[in-house]
Order: structure tokens, then C-alpha cells, then sequence
């Protein structure tokens, strides 16, 4: 089973997060944003929000950007490029539709 973090608590990880609990090879263990401070306790549908971006350096697993900020996604990906999961997810019931 592949372990991954999401970057984001907006939309797109929202959308994201619905897709990956169809995903029996994948396994979501939080989300990470920079709202965390100001929102600690919040949970993105069943998931938790459990750390800023930055508390990733200490954690494993590969990590989805799913913020819709442009600079952000940028800055995020240069950080942690090496870990970046880069693989297609797709929604079980569509195959051919590829979320990403």
C-alpha cells in the first residue's frame, strides 16, 4: 500500500480525498496546510488536518499537492520534489479519467 500526505484542504484535495477513499493501493495519513494554526481540529471530509506544510519534513510517505495556489504548489514541489507521488490516480468507476 502506498502511504501519502496531501498538501491543501481546499477544493481540489477535497475532490482528491474522495477519489483516494475508492483507492484500495492508497492510503491518505493527513492533510497538511497552512491553516492549521488557525484551525487545528478541522477534518476534510474523514480525514484530519494534522500539520502545516512544513511539519512534512519530519513525516514519510509521498505527498499530492492539491493547493490551488500556483506560487505555493511551486515552492512546495521544489521542497519536496524527491517525494512527490507522480502517478495517475484514477476513479475506479472511469477509468479513462485521470485526476491529477
Amino acid at each position: 500500500m502506498i502511504e501519502v500526505n496531501i498538501i491543501g484542504s481546499g477544493g481540489h484535495a477535497r475532490s482528491l480525498l474522495s477519489l483516494l477513499a475508492e483507492n484500495e493501493s492508497i492510503k491518505v495519513n493527513g492533510v497538511y496546510d497552512s491553516s492549521f494554526d488557525k484551525f487545528p481540529n478541522e477534518r476534510i471530509g474523514k480525514t484530519n488536518l494534522i500539520g502545516t506544510p512544513e511539519s512534512l519534513v519530519e513525516q514519510s510517505g509521498l505527498i499530492v499537492l492539491a493547493t490551488g495556489d500556483v506560487k505555493e504548489k511551486k515552492k512546495m514541489f521544489d521542497q519536496f520534489e524527491s517525494r512527490i507521488y507522480s502517478e495517475n490516480i484514477n476513479y475506479k468507476l472511469f477509468r479513462r479519467c485521470i485526476f491529477s
